[in-house]
C-alpha cells in the first residue's frame, strides 16, 4: 500500500513499476501489528471489521487487543480478543463486546491487574456477553468471563439523560495497604483503587448517581472492607475532581483522555496519600473553545480503618501548569497521552518526571513545549522544558500526539504515536532530549540480524540462521529456508528458542543432502531439547536424533563455527564438553550420532573462541581466538592433523583473532581482526599458503580507520573472492561492508553493493552470491537481514590444486577427503617442538567445594610441569544483564551468567603438586561473601603457550545452631 495516490503503472521484465504521489510504500497490514524496538514487524493474525483501539501484553509475549473489529485471524471476536506468542488467536478466550443504542461497541482500554489476576475494560458497551456491564468491566483473563463480583457501573442514566454517550479513555489501578480482620486478626493487604478517566458525567449502581466529570475512582477486584467484607465494584463518593463543567442535556464539558496514579507518595499509620494525574480537554463554557488539559491531585484515604476520602484536594503548584491552546478555535485541543517515570540517578527526595503529549503549543502560558512537553511531577511541579519536541523529529505544528509508551528494554527511550508522518518517532529522556533514530517501517526480510548462511545445492536452497523472529512477518524464528527464487519455503519452520530472558542466536549453519546441521547459543529446536547444537532435517525442520550436547563451566557455551567432510562435522566455538567428552573449544563428531571421535586437539587461551573451522588439503585450518592449538602454541589460527589431532609446523602466527577462513587452489584465506598475519602486514584479510602458511600477494587492504574495522564472513568463486564485514574501504577504493576481489592480488571488483551496516556471513550457490547481517539497505535498495545477487557470481570454488601441501586432492564440494580420526590419548608433540617448553599448568581443585563461613580454611591444589611462579584469580559468578557490546546487531541487553574478577594473588610453586591456604574466608584483603567463584590459574609469565586451569566452589552460610 502507499500512502498518497498511485497515477501510473506499468509492468516489465517481470517487475511492476508504479509512480504517484506518494512517499512511502509498505506491506498492507490491517489495523493491528506486532513491531519489535526496532520497527520490525512480527507474526500477528489479521483484524478486520474495525480498529483496534487498545493492546496490552499478557507477559508472556502474547497480546490481549480491543477496539471495534468483529473478526481476528479468521476467528469471530467482536471488540476483544487475546493473541498467543505465536501469532495465534486464543481459542478460549471469547468475551463479546456488544452494542450500545444500535452503535458499534468501542474497547478503548484495557488494564491487567496481575496481582489480583483480572483484566479491565474500559469503553462505549452496555454488555459484556449479554450481561449488563456499561463501559467498564472486569474479566477473567482466561477465558474471558465477566467476573461477578465487580457488578455493573453505570456512567449515566438514559432515562434522565436520553442523548448521554459516555465512554471510558483510560483505567489506572493503584494498590494501598489497608487493615483488615482476617479469622478475627488484625492483618494489613492490599486493596486495588481503579481510577477511571472519560467523557461521563455521573458513577454509581443505580439511583442516585454521583454527579462527575470525566474522573471517577471504584474499589477493584478484590477489595475488601475492613472486617474484610466485600468492596468490590463499589464507586467513591467523595472523590469528584473539577475538571469541567457539565453543561444540560448531557453535553460534557471536559473530557479525560488519560489518567496515572502515581502510587503512594505519604503514608502513616491512620493516612495515604496517592499523587493522581489527569490529562484531556476542558471547555470552561459552553461556548467556548477547547483549552488542553493537565492536572494532579491529591486522593488521600484520611481514616484507613473506615476508608474515608478526601474531597477534591489539588496541588495547588499545578495552577499554572496547564498548558494553553492555539489562537482561535482548536478541534484537537487536548493532553491525550501522559506517562510517569523517574529520572536517572542520582534521584533524590524520590522526584518524578510527567511527560504528557497531545495538542497544544506552550505549558503555562509562555514555556514552548509543541505537542510534547514534561513537568516535575514530585516532589514539586515546576515548569520544566522539552527541547526536542515532536516537531523536531518531523511531527509538524498539526500533527498531535495520540500515545506515549517507554520502549521495551530501554527506560530512557520514550515512543510517541501520532498523527505525523513517521507514525511513531523515539526521543531520548535524558538531556538535551536528542531524537533517537526513528524506526523504520518498512516490509522487513527479516526482523533482526542475519548471523549465518548455508547452501544446498541438491535441493537448491539457501538457509538463514540469526537472532531474528520473522521473515516477511511470518514466524521464523532463527532459521528460515529459501529457495532459488529468494521465496520463503512454506511448511519448513523450525522454531529455535532460548531459555526465558535469553533470546536464542543462530552462529552458524552446515547443509547435507538431507540434514542441516544448526550451532549457536539455544535450548529447543523445533521442540526438542537441543542446547547449542541441533540437526534439522531439510524436508521437514523437525529436529534430528542428532544431540551433541555442548556445554561450557560458565554456563555460555556457544557454537560458532560447522564445517562438514564426509561423515565427520567438525565444530568450533566456546565449549568444555561436547559430544559425551571433554573437548576445548573444538571437536569432532560423528555427524550421523553426535558422538565426538578421538580428534581432540583443544584451542586454549584467556577467553578462547573458535570462530572458523576449514577441512582442506588434508588438514583442518582453524581460526579464533586462542594462543595453544594442537598442543604447540598457535596465535589465532592453526593447522591441525586430521588423524593426530597434532598441529602442523604451518603457524602463520596472526596478532589477533581470525574470524573467517577460505580456500582457492592452494591459497588460505583468513579475515578477521587482525594487523599482521604470515610474516607480513595485513589489515582484516590476507592470502596464506597452504603448504608453508606465509603471506601471498593477495592484499585488499582494508582500511583500518573504520571504528571496529574486520573481515567476519569469506566465500570465494572461481574469479572472486567475497568479503562481508565492516570496513568503508579496500585498497583506498569505496566499499561498504561487502566487496569482491579478484584471488590473485586482491584488487577490488566493480560490484559494490553498499551495504549499510555490518555483513556476518556469505554463500555461494545457484550463480549467485547470498550475503546476511544487519543491514538494512544496499545502496538505494532496501533489504533488511538478507540480500541475494543474481546471476554471473560465479560457481563456488570446485579447483583441486593444493600445490606443496599433503593429503589427497578435494572432492567436488571443495572439501578434501581427510583419514579418519584417530582414537584416545594427547598427540605427540611434532618434530619441530620447542626443547625447553613454558611451565604448564596440569591439575587444579579446590577444597571444600562448599565452603561454611567460619568453617575450615579453603585450599587450592595444583600441580606444575615445573617451578614457576602463578597467578591466582579469584572470580565470582553474577547474574544479570550482558554488557552492550558495540553495533547495531547487539541492540538489546540480555540476561547471562558470568564470572566477575574479585581479587588475585601471585605464588611461587615448585615442579610438581602444590598447595595454598585462605584463613578467615579471606583473599588478600577481601572476604569471600556467600555465592558461587571459580579460581583460575596460570604460569607467569603469561604467553601463548600457557594453560589457565580453572576450579569451581561455593560459599555458603554457616549452619544456625
Amino acid at each position: 500500500m502507499t500512502d498518497g495516490p498511485v497515477r501510473a503503472i506499468t509492468h516489465a521484465g517481470g517487475r511492476t513499476y508504479i509512480g504517484g504521489e506518494f512517499t512511502r510504500v509498505g506491506k498492507r497490514t490491517g489495523p493491528g501489528v506486532v513491531m519489535s524496538p526496532s520497527g520490525a514487524l512480527r507474526p500477528f493474525p489479521q483484524v478486520v471489521g474495525g480498529d483496534v483501539r487498545a493492546a496490552i501484553s499478557d507477559g508472556s509475549g502474547g497480546w490481549y487487543i480491543g477496539g471495534t473489529f468483529t473478526s481476528v485471524g479468521g476467528h469471530a471476536r467482536i471488540g476483544l480478543a487475546h493473541v498467543n506468542a505465536d501469532g495465534s488467536v486464543d481459542p478460549a478466550f471469547r468475551p463479546k463486546a456488544l452494542t450500545a443504542q444500535n452503535r458499534p461497541a468501542e474497547v478503548n482500554v484495557l488494564l491487567l491487574d496481575r496481582s489480583n489476576d483480572v483484566l479491565y475494560v474500559g469503553g462505549l458497551f452496555w454488555q459484556i456477553d449479554e450481561e449488563p456491564h456499561q463501559n467498564v468491566a472486569a474479566l477473567r483473563p482466561g477465558d474471558g468471563a465477566p467476573i461477578p463480583e465487580f457488578g455493573t457501573l453505570t456512567l449515566c442514566n438514559p432515562s434522565q439523560q436520553p442523548a448521554c454517550l459516555p465512554a471510558v479513555h483510560s483505567l489506572d489501578v493503584a494498590h494501598v495497604n489497608l487493615p483488615v480482620t482476617v479469622s478475627g486478626s488484625p492483618t494489613s493487604r492490599p486493596q486495588p483503587l481503579l481510577f477511571l478517566g472519560g467523557t461521563f458525567t455521573q458513577l454509581g449502581p443505580a439511583d442516585p448517581l454521583i454527579e462527575l466529570h470525566g474522573v471517577g475512582v471504584a474499589w477493584g477486584v478484590g477489595a475488601v472492607d475492613s472486617t474484610n467484607s466485600p468492596l468490590t465494584g463499589r464507586p467513591i463518593s467523595t472523590w469528584k475532581p473539577a475538571v469541567g463543567l457539565g453543561a444540560s442535556g448531557g453535553v460534557v464539558g471536559a473530557g479525560v483522555h488519560d489518567v496515572e496514579a502515581g502510587g503512594p507518595v505519604a503514608e502513616n499509620a491512620t493516612d495515604t496519600m496517592l499523587a493522581v494525574y489527569l490529562s484531556g480537554w476542558n471547555k470552561p463554557t459552553a461556548t467556548a473553545d477547547r483549552r488542553p488539559l493537565l492536572r494532579a491531585y491529591q486522593f488521600r484515604i484520611t481514616n484507613r480503618t473506615t476508608r474515608a476520602v478526601n474531597a477534591d484536594t489539588r496541588f495547588g503548584s499545578w495552577g499554572t501548569t496547564e498548558p494553553s491552546a492555539a489562537t482561535g478555535a482548536c478541534t484537537e485541543c487536548a493532553v491525550r497521552a501522559i506517562e510517569l517515570v523517574e529520572p536517572p540517578a542520582p534521584n533524590p527526595a524520590g522526584k518524578k518526571w510527567l511527560y504528557f503529549g497531545g495538542d497544544f503549543t506552550h505549558v503555562a502560558g509562555s514555556v514552548p513545549a509543541a505537542k510534547l512537553g514534561r513537568i516535575d511531577a514530585i516532589p514539586n511541579a515546576s515548569v520544566t522544558t522539552f527541547a526536542a519536541t515532536a516537531t523536531a523529529v518531523g511531527a509538524g505544528a498539526s500533527a498531535p500526539v495520540r500515545s506515549l509508551a517507554w520502549s521495551p528494554g530501554d527506560p530512557s527511550t520514550l515512543l510517541a504515536g501520532g498523527l505525523f508522518a513517521e507514525g511513531v518517532v523515539a526521543l531520548d529522556t535524558n538531556p538535551p532530549h536528542a531524537a533517537r533514530s526513528a524506526p523504520s517501517w518498512e516490509a522487513p526480510r527479516t526482523d533482526t540480524s542475519v548471523d549465518a548462511l548455508a547452501h544446498d545445492s541438491t535441493a537448491s536452497a539457501i538457509y538463514a540462521g540469526g537472532d531474528f523472529r520473522s521473515v516477511d512477518s511470518r514466524n521464523r524464528a532463527g532459521l528460515a529456508a529459501f529457495d532459488s527464487a529468494g521465496q520463503l519455503v512454506d511448511g519448513w519452520a523450525p522454531i529455535v528458542s532460548g531459555p526465558p530472558g535469553d533470546p536464542p542466536l543462530v552462529h552458524s549453519l552446515a547443509a547435507s543432502n538431507s540434514t542441516l546441521y544448526v550451532g549457536g547459543r539455544f535450548s529447543h529446536v523445533a521442540g526438542e531439547p537441543r542446547r547449542s547444537l541441533a540437526g534439522v532435517d531439510a524436508s521437514s525442520g523437525a529436529a534430528t536424533s542428532f544431540n551433541p550436547s555442548p556445554a561450557a563451566d560458565d554456563g555460555a557455551e556457544d557454537v560458532l563455527a560447522l564445517s562438514l567432510a564426509g561423515t565427520t562435522l567438525y565444530v568450533g566455538g566456546a565449549f568444555d564438553s561436547i559430544g559425551g567428552h571433554d573437548r576445548a573449544n573444538l571437536a569432532a563428531l560423528d555427524a550421523g550420532s553426535g558422538a565426538a571421535t578421538g580428534w581432540n586437539p583443544g584451542a586454549q587461551g584467556l577467553g578462547a573462541q573458535v570462530h572458523a573451522v576449514l577441512p582442506a588439503c588434508g588438514q583442518v585450518y582453524v581460526g579464533g581466538r586462542f594462543n595453544r592449538a594442537g598442543g604447540q602454541e598457535r596465535a589465532n589460527v592453526a593447522a591441525i592433523d586430521p588423524a593426530t589431532s597434532a598441529a602442523t609446523g604451518w603457524n602463520p602466527d596472526a596478532d589477533a583473532p581470525v574470524l573467517a577462513l577460505a580456500r582457492y587452489g592452494p591459497t588460505i584465506y583468513a579475515g578477521g581482526l587482525f594487523g599482521r598475519i604470515g610474516e607480513a602486514a595485513r589489515q582484516k584479510v590476507a592470502g596464506l599458503s597452504a603448504a608453508g602458511g606465509h603471506a601471498t600477494a593477495f592484499n585488499p587492504a582494508i582500511n583500518a580507520q573504520t571504528v571496529g574495522a574486520s573481515v567476519r564472513a569469506l566465500a570465494v568463486s572461481d574469479s572472486a573472492v567475497y568479503l562481508g564485514g565492516r570496513f568503508a574501504n579496500v585498497r583506498d577504493e569505496p566499499r561498504a561492508n561487502l566487496a569482491s576481489a579478484d584471488p590473485s592480488q586482491g584488487t577490488p571488483t566493480a560490484w559494490n553493493p553498499a551495504a549499510d551496516a555490518t555483513v556476518y556471513a556469505l554463500a555461494l550457490g545457484d550463480g549467485a552470491v547470498y550475503a546476511g547481517g544487519t543491514f538494512e539497505s544496499l545502496g538505494a535498495a532496501a533489504n533488511r537481514g538478507l540480500a541475494a545477487f543474481g546471476s554471473g557470481a560465479g560457481s563456488p570454488f570446485s579447483g583441486d590444486a593444493c600445490l606443496g601441501t599433503s593429503g589427497s586432492s578435494d572432492s567436488d564440494t571443495g572439501l578434501s577427503e581427510l583419514p579418519a580420526p584417530t582414537a584416545g590419548g594427547t598427540p605427540p608433540p611434532p618434530a619441530n617442538a620447542k626443547s625447553a617448553p613454558p611451565a604448564q599448568v596440569s591439575a587444579v581443585a579446590v577444597t571444600p567445594p562448599r565452603l561454611r563461613m567460619g568453617a575450615r580454611p579453603l585450599t587450592i591444589r595444583f600441580t606444575l610441569s615445573r617451578a614457576a611462579r602463578v597467578r591466582l584469580r579469584f572470580e565470582r559468578r553474577v547474574v544479570g544483564r550482558c554488557p552492550r557490546r558495540r553495533g547495531a546487531r547487539n541492540d538489546r541487553r540480555r540476561r547471562c551468567v558470568r564470572y566477575v574478577r574479585f581479587a588475585e594473588v601471585v605464588r611461587r610453586g615448585k615442579r610438581g603438586r602444590n598447595r595454598v591456604s585462605f584463613r578467615g574466608q579471606r583473599v588478600r584483603q577481601r572476604r569471600l561473601v556467600r555465592g558461587r567463584y571459580r579460581v583460575k590459574i596460570a604460569t607467569l609469565p603469561l604467553t601463548r603457550g600457557s594453560s589457565v586451569l580453572s576450579a569451581k566452589f561455593e560459599v555458603v552460610s554457616a549452619r544456625r545452631r
